[in-house]
This record gives structure tokens, sequence and C-alpha cells, in this order.
């Protein structure tokens, strides 16, 4: 197979897609396939950054390129076969006027036009493609992110008296603003990852929750806080794929998560699911996981059969499919 160019944001800044394809590239590597790094070099948003960057890509790529996530732009005057990688359409749905007329023409009417294939990494995005879209629908593929190789079972006796509660990210569509309240009252611990609000951590103090705050913290420690928890949180509002869910699920830990797409899908029938927009649904939810031993050990059974589909040689067997394809195709 020839080289494959990763294209990334400009490195450095932390991000989550970053460390996905951190993974699959290592998959890759064990396959023999040589994959290569681009860093975008400029970050700032504006139009003479973004001529750059499509100016910097189109230099150095040939052969197979793919763009691994919010880069899409920089796909427009790429050489050769691309695959562009779409994480969301929050852009889409969440933004309005001139600015999402932008994003629309820039970030994924023109990238997917010039893409070979593209890859979304559930249903749920796929399906929103489709509705912006139509006219895309036959090159649009599902790609689910893998499961880090690092994340496996850890037996941990459940704490009853006081569990602690993970909670992974603390934007708004991370729903603290309801989890928050609906733990009043309960014997718990809660720990949230992710950058400081002062109006969380006021929320917390008002409702008297126990609750243990960290930000900026390696991937390793990260992976310690899954191990050292009892129940992951994830009642989010709004998600590409929803990472925490199988990270919970493949270390042996119980997950409530909300009843929405694309969270249903990636939790399979092995998260207790909860209604996000509802704090008294969220809190029967935590309820009933604290109190009903036979349901959790029913649930991690079928969490850690759930993550076979997304663990790492599965996720690369995809990708190296897509790849051949695009090597065979005149």
């Amino acid at each position: 197979m020839k080289d494959v160019f990763f294209v990334y944001r400009k490195s450095g800044l932390n991000y989550s897609i970053e460390h996905v394809f951190n993974t699959v590239e290592s998959g890759l590597r064990k396959e023999n396939v040589l994959v290569k790094n681009i860093f975008l070099p400029y970050a700032r948003v504006c139009v003479s950054n973004l001529l750059r960057n499509i100016l910097y890509v189109k230099r150095l790529c040939n052969s197979i390129t793919h763009l691994t996530g919010d880069t899409h732009y920089a796909i427009l005057l790429c050489k050769g076969k691309v695959v562009l990688t779409i994480h969301d359409t929050r852009f889409l749905d969440f933004e309005h006027g001139l600015k999402k007329m932008i994003f629309k023409w820039l970030w994924f009417y023109l990238p997917m036009r010039k893409a070979s294939y593209v890859t979304c990494i559930s249903n749920e995005v796929r399906e929103k493609l489709i509705s912006y879209f139509p006219r895309f629908k036959d090159k649009i593929h599902i790609i689910y992110n893998p499961l880090d190789t690092n994340y496996n079972y850890k037996f941990k006796l459940f704490n009853e008296g006081c569990p602690i509660i993970l909670h992974i990210g603390t934007a708004e569509n991370k729903n603290l603003e309801r989890l928050i309240p609906a733990l009043k009252g309960i014997n718990c611990e809660l720990h949230i990852v992710g950058k400081y609000r002062k109006d969380i951590e006021d929320m917390l103090r008002f409702y008297s929750i126990r609750y243990v705050y960290k930000c900026d913290l390696s991937n390793q420690e990260i992976l310690d806080e899954y191990m050292n928890c009892d129940i992951v949180s994830f009642p989010s509002l709004y998600e590409g794929f929803g990472m925490p869910i199988i990270e919970g699920q493949a270390v042996g830990r119980v997950v409530f998560t909300s009843d929405l797409e694309p969270m249903k899908e990636i939790a399979g029938d092995a998260a207790l699911l909860v209604d996000p927009y509802s704090i008294e649904s969220i809190r029967n939810g935590v309820m009933k996981l604290i109190k009903n031993h036979h349901y959790r050990d029913d649930l991690i059974k079928r969490g850690l059969e759930n993550i076979e589909r997304f663990k790492l040689p599965v996720i690369v067997k995809c990708y190296m499919d897509l790849y051949t394809k695009l090597e065979r195709e005149n």
C-alpha cells in the first residue's frame, strides 16, 4: 500500500481527535502502512491562515491524504485520493446566518465534493450529513472511533455506600447543569474531568455535592480515573460519538447515558439510558445503579461484549479496506 498522509490541526493543542487517530495510526503501522503526519501550521481561523493551510497541504501531500477532522477546508487543493473524516455536524445544527453559510460551504459542501470518500463516526452523523447534502450519500461511510488499547477490564468492588461517579467534560452539552441537581442528597462523590468552570463549582457547592474537580489530565491520568470510579456519567445533550461510553464499558464500569442518538447506538444494550433533559430521570438512573447489583453485573457483562466492535483491529481493517479500494480505483 502507498503512503497515507494524516492531516491534523496545529500540534500541541491536546485535541481528542488527535488522540483517536494516533490510535488508528498505531494500528495501521502494525499492518505495515507507512503513515506520515502533517500538522497544519496555523491554528487561528482567518482568511489568510486558511489559505496558508490549504497551500501547505497541497505542497506536501500526494498518494492518499486523510483529513482526520476539523481540518476539512484543507482538502480543497489536495492532489490524489482523499479521505475526509467528519466527527459531527454541530456547525450546521447550531450556527445561524452568515457564519453557518461559511461553515456549510467551506467546512462541508466543498470538502465533501472534493473527497473520494467521507467517513463519519456514527450513523447519527451520517444521517445528518445526508439530510444536509443528499447528493453525497454514496460516498459517506461509517467507521467508528477505535477504543484505546490501554483500556482493559479491571475488577473493582462497587462502593454502594459512597460510589465515585466519573464525568468527563464540562462543555454545556455535557449536561452538568442537570446532573448536579440530580445528585442532591445522594451519598456519592462526583469526579469531574475537564476545563474549569466557576459556575459549575458554584453549583456543586449550592447543592452540597461532594466532588473532585480535575483539569489538564494526561491520557494515563484519565485512564486512572476510569479505573478508580464506580459509575461513568454521560447524559450528554449532543455528541458525534461518545468515547466515555465505551471507555467506561472497557474497564468494567457501569455507564449511564442519554436516550438520544448517537449515544444509544454506541452504548448498544449495555448502558442505562436516561432522559438527559429530566433531572428526575437522571436521578432515578443513578439510584438504580447504586441499589441493583444484579443489574450492574449484567450491564458490565454486556458492556464488555459491546466494545468488541470498537476494538482497534476492527477499525483498522475498515480503514485498510477503504484505502485499498481507493488504490484500485482509477
